[in-house]
């Protein structure tokens, strides 16, 4: 289920599925989520996978997004040891 967020610039946004952002510049977006190196990105708008990164020195999730309005979902998928 996609639930859309506001977030802006080097904010913060609450992940519930995914976020919209709407950026001059673009940039990193961090999310208040611990960042795992297996969780993919994608721009709803085109399917093109967006790169992530750990925020340092939080460690959380920082997604990379294009100037203008942008959908992102970001998948956290289960581990075998979660299931």
């Amino acid at each position: 289920m996609f639930r859309e967020r506001r977030a802006l610039n080097h904010g913060f946004a609450s992940l519930m599925g995914g976020f919209e952002t709407n950026s001059a510049a673009g940039g990193w977006v961090m999310i208040n989520q611990f960042y795992y190196p297996t969780w993919p990105a994608e721009s709803i708008n085109d399917r093109r996978q967006l790169l992530v990164r750990p925020a340092m020195p939080e460690g959380l999730l920082e997604v990379q997004v294009q100037p203008g309005t942008e959908k992102v979902q970001v998948d956290l998928p289960a581990s075998s040891s979660e299931r």
